[in-house]
């Protein structure tokens, strides 16, 4: 008969931990644990401000101001000369505001001219920057779409004006004896004296203009004809006519006066009426009058005077037909047209204005 063996299965109980001897040993060590993290606070805190108190500190005076001169947004002068905000800041007017203002009593020139800057400062430029960066940073963006994108920013970057700026003062710990009042004195006599020094040193406020003196008109050598004198005279006269058409150009023109109190306008209306009802018709009372004492060589002056007038005139109709030619490409390339087409389409127009040149 075979043996039969009892398996018996004991069953492992956890018993449940005592934490009573944790406790009791916190609550003994308790006084020491928290006179260490008081410690460690106080002595954190402590740190903390040696550091804030000796790490170099850095503060900006700030000067707004905007360029309301034409050209200014341009990057300009009113007289066309390129205009750079690194002007402002340049030595000699930094120069001058140090010594007018003796800021060698706290700091030195090197360091001041250092801590000198000027920047853009366009709330709107920086608000369409802002916006386009964050189109830009998308990761989604395929390569066209992102060219896109930079060309319209671009375009709207570049109808922004750009005449918003701010002069600063970074103080650090060298200049930081400067009192604040003294620092704002001295960014508005930058200022001043760059506005002072464009104007009287640069000249940047006068047109780059050709004003004739009253010399121009002086006797010239006519050799006692009559007929040469009035030529010459009534050639200074349309120089002059000219230089009042571009005078006319510069803005406010029209508001100059004369110490007579003529505009450039009469001015203008008065030399026509000189040259129309005075010299023309002088022209030809001293020739009725017999008045010409060398006619051979007032005909040989009159002679050279026409072919010069014809030289001048062919040069500007040449000139004119060039820019007319160089019209015609651009029109051809801009509608797609070719060669061949254009002469053809031209070829009319050309015959009727020779028609007319020869009737």
């Amino acid at each position: 008969m075979p043996d039969s063996h009892q398996t018996e299965v004991a069953e492992v109980v956890d018993r449940p931990m005592s934490i009573s001897h944790f406790v009791r040993t916190l609550q003994a060590y308790a006084p020491a644990i928290l006179l260490s993290l008081s410690a460690i606070a106080v002595l954190y805190v402590i740190i903390a401000v040696a550091l804030y108190v000796f790490s170099p500190a850095q503060r900006v005076t700030t000067q707004q101001f905007r360029l309301d001169f034409e050209g200014a947004s341009e990057g300009s002068y009113p007289n066309g000369i390129k205009f750079s905000s690194s002007d402002i800041t340049s030595t000699p007017i930094l120069l001058k505001v140090f010594q007018e203002n003796h800021l060698d009593r706290f700091t030195t020139f090197l360091n001041f001219s250092r801590a000198i800057f000027v920047l853009e400062s366009n709330l709107d430029y920086q608000r369409l920057a802002a916006d386009y960066q964050a189109r830009l940073s998308d990761p989604k963006l395929s390569a066209i779409d992102r060219e896109r994108i930079l060309r319209e920013w671009q375009a709207k970057a570049a109808s922004i004006n750009k005449n918003e700026y701010s002069l600063n003062w970074l103080r650090t710990r060298d200049s930081d004896g400067v009192p604040e009042s003294v620092v704002k004195k001295v960014l508005l006599d930058t200022l001043t004296g760059w506005a002072r020094y464009a104007a009287t040193e640069q000249h940047v406020l006068k047109y780059r203009l050709t004003v004739f003196s009253p010399q121009i008109i002086q006797e010239s050598d006519s050799n006692g004809e009559l007929i040469i004198a009035i030529q010459m005279l009534r050639s200074k006269v349309y120089k002059i006519l000219q230089n009042i058409d571009a005078l006319k150009e510069v803005p406010g023109a029209e508001l100059v006066r004369s110490p007579d109190g003529m505009s450039l306008e009469e001015i203008r209306l008065r030399l026509e009426e000189i040259v129309r009802f005075r010299l023309e018709p002088l022209t030809g009372r001293v020739s009725a009058m017999g008045l010409i004492a060398n006619r051979p060589a007032a005909m040989r002056f009159m002679e050279t005077q026409l072919a010069y007038d014809q030289r001048y005139l062919k040069a500007t109709q040449d000139y004119a037909d060039t820019i007319r030619q160089s019209f015609s490409v651009y029109s051809m390339e801009e509608r797609g047209y070719t060669p061949d087409t254009a002469a053809t389409s031209t070829a009319p127009r050309d015959l009727l204005s020779a028609r007319r040149t020869s009737v």
